[in-house]
């Protein structure tokens, strides 16, 4: 699945799901989450690194889950307080859009053993199964898989354009404007809430670099 697609069904989950309003911080770090097992693309362009194995198991998942939440919080932690969001709800919806990633993968398509043997290899290091739509259905084709990917990009823009944009007026890139994450705070002291409109700024720059890479990626 392409980044696109990661990212805004990390946007269904939360606001379908979890109920989250639509341009929140808490539905905009869920959308930038499911991208996290791709960060080893960014980490690609300055290292050594082959993607899809590491940070495409639970374990390897789960740690980068870890480190993102950290940087979140030592950068917006007055920013996520004031919007009831502590380290432990932090780390759940960070983990939900990141499991989303790995689950949206699965649907991938094993070419060979040559290319593919240690991707996805999500149960590792317990069990070395990489997990694609023709490992775990060895009947299922390419064209399967091709079908499937269709059919959540068709989903996600009827659901998320079409009913959500369009009926409910839900402007799911309202989400990328930071001063939506403060709506409905009440801050009262002048230099605090500088302060929280500072870190709003800082962790909405630091999300957008994070998708700049991922999209040099692409022409590099």
């Amino acid at each position: 699945m392409n980044e696109l697609t990661h990212f805004f069904f990390g946007y269904f989950i939360a606001v379908a799901v979890l109920r989250k309003r639509h341009d929140s911080l808490e539905t905009f770090l869920v959308s930038m989450a499911a991208l996290i097992p791709d960060f080893d693309m960014i980490i690609g362009l300055f290292i050594d690194l082959e993607h899809g194995v590491f940070t495409h198991t639970i374990i390897g998942g789960l740690l980068f889950t870890f480190i993102f939440c950290s940087v979140m919080w030592l950068l917006g932690n007055d920013l996520l307080v004031e919007n009831k969001i502590s380290f432990s709800s932090l780390f759940f919806l960070v983990s939900l859009g990141m499991f989303s990633h790995l689950f949206l993968d699965s649907f991938t398509y094993f070419y060979s053993v040559e290319t593919d043997a240690t991707h996805h290899m999500y149960f590792w290091p317990i069990w070395n199964f990489p997990v694609h739509i023709n490992t775990m259905f060895p009947s299922a084709t390419w064209e399967i898989r091709v079908l499937i990917e269709v059919l959540v990009s068709a989903f996600l823009i009827v659901s998320i354009i079409g009913y959500g944009w369009i009926i409910k007026k839900q402007n799911p890139f309202k989400m990328f404007f930071s001063k939506n994450w403060l709506e409905n705070l009440e801050i009262e002291e002048e230099a605090f809430n500088k302060k929280v409109q500072r870190q709003a700024h800082l962790v909405l720059g630091v999300n957008l670099a994070i998708i700049g890479f991922l999209i040099l990626n692409y022409f590099l």
